[in-house]
């Protein structure tokens, strides 16, 4: 039976945005194997596994730190997959995540794995912060990514600055990338079933940090609050240990000023999403968010930034509006485009079509497969 290795750095990041990638290499008869780290900061290991392993996988436990920047402790990790790969002989190595990237691109590699292929999902913090120990390890990366990704047969990139960014540092060659729509979404399954849309009711589902204009988001909040009294500002998803990170603290004492309300981290994305009329990600940067693409295909208008990833979820006045990065002020003007719209339901209706048209997840994995196979 042939192998599939997926690589990541959480098993949230597969179970979330592969498990019907998974379910495809199952219906082909591939033997797939997951290997995360044991303890992540987004979700426990051990809440994801067994759902993991009820789709036929086996899970192998990784010495990969997500934030961590020890050379030793990379180094082991590229021993310990080495060894994982020579033993086990995947016919194909599919990384995710920038570290899970570099170093299992390089120990399979000297595996002597063949079939190596990487998703770019996007640049993180070590791209869009701009203080000198950043830019330090941006220089860094960049050069790992150079030496890494040529081993790779091809690389998938979600979004074509990405891919555009990619091949001006020379990190990977356009005849080399594969560009695709995000991870996709299953559309058959994220359907509204509700048709009360409140568009006075906003979401932002994420990790909850600066990079994903978080601040911004509570700060238009504010400022909308004053006119509209009646609308309300929701965050769900998980704190992080990354460096843009808020505190719980910090977002406990906005809770107490009345501005928004935190929700916490929800198994039930529909049943979330189907509470709320409008979703909101004012983020610096993205690969293509999956968050949106579960937005839209549940028949919600969407306000995001003008920047790579995001755009790439709106069609300006069609089913949402773009507003600049950073900025609150541009952002309560994008939110208050949707409550001053004379139409909300044209706005809900056209994301429900861009989902189906552009981002349905059968569609993706099926452009991923005719690569891979």
């Amino acid at each position: 039976m042939r192998k599939v290795f997926l690589v990541a750095n959480s098993p949230f990041t597969i179970l979330n945005f592969r498990k019907e990638l998974i379910k495809e290499f199952k219906r082909k008869g591939f033997a797939v194997y997951v290997l995360f780290p044991d303890s992540t900061d987004l979700m426990s290991a051990h809440a994801c596994q067994d759902v993991i392993r009820e789709l036929g996988c086996e899970c192998i436990h990784i010495p990969l730190s997500r934030n961590g920047m020890n050379p030793k402790d990379d180094l082991v990790l590229v021993m310990f997959l080495r060894k994982i790969f020579k033993r086990e002989k995947p016919d194909l190595v599919m990384n995710y995540t920038i570290k899970a990237t570099i170093y299992s691109s390089i120990a399979a590699r000297l595996s002597g794995v063949r079939n190596i292929y990487s998703n770019i999902t996007g640049l993180g913090y070590v791209f869009i912060g701009m203080d000198l120990k950043t830019k330090v390890l941006r220089l860094f990366i960049k050069n790992l990514y150079k030496f890494s990704l040529s081993f790779n047969k091809k690389v998938f990139f979600q979004n074509p600055d990405d891919r555009a960014l990619f091949n001006k540092f020379g990190m990977c060659k356009l005849d080399k990338s594969v560009l695709i729509n995000g991870s996709g979404v299953d559309t058959a399954h994220l359907k509204r079933s509700s048709t009360n849309r409140n568009y006075k009711k906003f979401l932002f589902v994420g990790r909850i940090l600066k990079d994903k204009g978080v601040v911004e988001y509570i700060n238009a909040a504010r400022i909308l609050k004053k006119e509209y009294p009646d609308t309300e500002f929701a965050l769900a998803g998980a704190f992080d240990s990354n460096p843009s990170a808020i505190s719980k603290q910090q977002i406990s004492e906005y809770e107490q000023e009345g501005v928004i309300k935190y929700l916490g981290v929800t198994s039930d994305i529909k049943g979330l999403l189907n509470e709320y009329g409008v979703f909101v990600l004012p983020s610096y940067r993205e690969g293509t968010p999956r968050s949106t693409l579960e937005a839209i295909s549940m028949s919600m208008p969407v306000v995001t930034t003008n920047v790579p990833g995001c755009k790439e979820t709106v069609i300006e006045g069609y089913n949402g509006f773009l507003v600049d990065p950073k900025s609150a002020n541009d952002l309560a003007r994008g939110l208050s485009c949707i409550l001053e719209h004379d139409d909300f339901d044209l706005l809900a209706n056209n994301s429900r079509k861009l989902a189906v048209e552009k981002f349905d997840v059968h569609n993706v994995n099926g452009n991923i497969l005719d690569v891979v196979l």
